[in-house]
């Protein structure tokens, strides 16, 4: 697509027959001379008309524009108008309407140049730079741009420096209270549902699932998950069944999610840990956020598995069953700081136990 400016304005004049009355109206947009587009991720308006050449600068090379409606010449523009005139002959009702004709052309590497030469609905353009895509919604009406910048909303430069502070304080405060309020509002969720709709606004759910993994006779089967997307927290209520014929057991904490080749630590897990055989005991999971104390954004709609490892020997007590350790011995100190214990005293033995005898008084 090498043209030159030359060359555009010429079949731009010679095209100028072929138009109606209506459409050599067109004035330059007041005030809007020159703007300047977002970027990516839109649909951009651009209005042209047929007396002024709207020329389209982007952030790099242009390697591809495609559109219907788009001509690069005379010939391009009368043959789309001839088979129009024979689509609406023949498919009548069902012909498509007529649509804007852009007559385009490339001025520099980066830079189009575009002009209506008719009237009739948008015409659509896609713009490829590099591995970017640019798309553009194009009408004819009588106040056009001169010119369109288009910048690249990533990577402009215009980088900021942020506190620590403020990166501690934008991270989501994940906490054992959140996570067990959590779990208990997916356990109560039928209940709770029916009181108070409000509560699960914005939940998402699966039901009925059975997603399965086995590992050494014990077989971890996801029968529900629920998510609640605003706190990044995701809840899986899943059966552990022992087809063994020996007690099993696994440790509720190591237990991982997996989705894909992924796998995902549970910040809160509540089971039993214990499988007696041919039976099932429940194993409900917590997956919150990221180690880095952000959001992992999983859907809800992922192939999720349970990797349950069985535990060699049982788990050790917990700390809060250990008897606490024997209090300290009082101490005094001096005035110049030094710190003098106070000595052991033991309790005396019952046969150092005296009761004090009774005093008679007798007397007149």
């Amino acid at each position: 697509m090498d043209f030159r400016h030359a060359a555009f304005i010429c079949s731009s004049l010679l095209w100028g027959a072929v138009l109606p009355p209506a459409s050599l109206q067109g004035q330059i947009a007041q005030g809007q001379e020159l703007v300047t587009l977002p970027g990516r991720d839109t649909i951009h308006d651009l209005t042209l008309n047929t007396q002024v050449a709207t020329s389209v600068t982007f952030p790099s090379d242009i390697t591809l524009v495609i559109g219907y409606g788009l001509v690069l010449d005379a010939n391009a523009a009368q043959s789309l108008m001839d088979a129009e005139a024979v689509a609406a002959a023949t498919l009548r009702d069902l012909a498509p309407q007529p649509v804007t004709i852009v007559h385009y052309a490339l001025a520099a590497r980066d830079t189009l140049v575009m002009r209506a030469i008719r009237r009739g609905t948008p015409c659509y353009i896609t713009v490829r730079c590099g591995e970017q895509i640019y798309l553009f919604k194009v009408s004819s009406g009588d106040r056009a741009n001169v010119a369109v910048l288009v910048t690249d909303a990533v990577g402009t430069g215009n980088s900021v420096e942020v506190a620590k502070e403020d990166i501690a304080k934008s991270r989501t405060n994940y906490n054992s209270t959140e996570l067990i309020g959590i779990l208990s509002r997916a356990k109560q969720r039928d209940f709770l549902e029916s009181v108070n709709p409000a509560l699960f606004e914005g939940w998402a759910e699966r039901r009925g699932l059975a997603l399965t993994s086995e590992n050494g006779g014990l077989v971890s089967t996801i029968t529900e998950i629920q998510q609640w997307p605003q706190k990044d927290a995701l809840v899986f209520r899943s059966r552990i069944e022992n087809k063994g014929k020996s007690r099993l057991r696994f440790n509720p904490s190591d237990v991982k999610v997996r989705a894909g080749d992924a796998s995902y630590t549970a910040q809160l897990a509540d089971s039993s840990g214990v499988v007696e055989p041919g039976r099932v005991t429940m194993l409900d999971l917590v997956v919150q956020g990221n180690a880095s104390g952000g959001k992992e954004h999983l859907s809800i709609n992922n192939d999720f598995r349970l990797e349950v490892a069985i535990a060699t020997q049982p788990p050790p007590p917990p700390n809060d069953l250990l008897p606490p350790p024997n209090p300290l011995l009082p101490a005094l100190e001096k005035k110049d700081g030094t710190v003098l214990s106070l000595p052991e005293v033991s309790a005396p033995s019952k046969d150092e136990i005296r009761l004090p005898l009774p005093n008679f008084y007798g007397g007149k």
